[in-house]
């Protein structure tokens, strides 16, 4: 999967306007604050955090770190990598969506950088470093294996793409709706 990260563009950071940190699971949620402060306090860019168990966890980890929470958001209700894109476009202002910052593992980085990208995002992928030096650990083969195998069916469902107008009318408003209905934003 890191090859196939290394295919996306650089980009200048010091251009962001946001940083958008996507959840993956109770494991990953510090290592992701953690990137996530490093970046506000050297670019000084609010941070939106994504994902329905990791979002309000990770801005705790972040208010904990000093970030102000004047530049922190989120949305608590996605589920998948394209219900980040679908509720960050939702929730976040224009301005911010103008060059992100997209945090996630390297695995998972193709994937989250096309959906974004699908939405209209400007975006500098950034994958957050592993610690594990064995990078052919069955634990990791096995998440290298589901992001390939979800690279697979987000093409064969034409997620990594824009909708026609008519679907992205309906995709904005059903996400409208869940956000109030739920509560999603943070």
């Amino acid at each position: 999967m890191k090859g196939l990260s290394q295919l996306l563009p650089d980009g200048n950071m010091k251009m962001a306007t946001s940083v958008v940190v996507l959840g993956r699971g109770p494991d990953n949620r510090l290592e992701r604050s953690l990137t996530a402060s490093e970046l506000f306090y050297e670019y000084r860019v609010n941070i939106f955090v994504s994902g329905m168990s990791d979002a309000p966890e990770i801005l705790d980890h972040l208010a904990k770190m000093g970030v102000p929470e004047k530049h922190l958001t989120g949305e608590r209700c996605s589920q998948t990598t394209w219900e980040n894109a679908l509720f960050s476009d939702s929730l976040m202002e224009k301005q911010a969506k103008k060059t992100v910052i997209l945090i996630t593992d390297e695995p998972h980085l193709l994937r989250a950088y096309l959906t974004f990208k699908g939405f209209g995002f400007d975006l500098i992928p950034y994958g957050v470093p592993r610690e594990e030096s064995n990078l052919l650990s069955l634990r990791q083969a096995v998440i290298n294996l589901r992001e390939y195998l979800a690279l697979i069916a987000y093409v064969g469902k034409g997620k990594l793409w824009f909708q026609s107008e008519r679907q992205q009318r309906l995709d904005e408003y059903q996400a409208k709706q869940k956000i109030i209905d739920w509560g999603c934003s943070l």
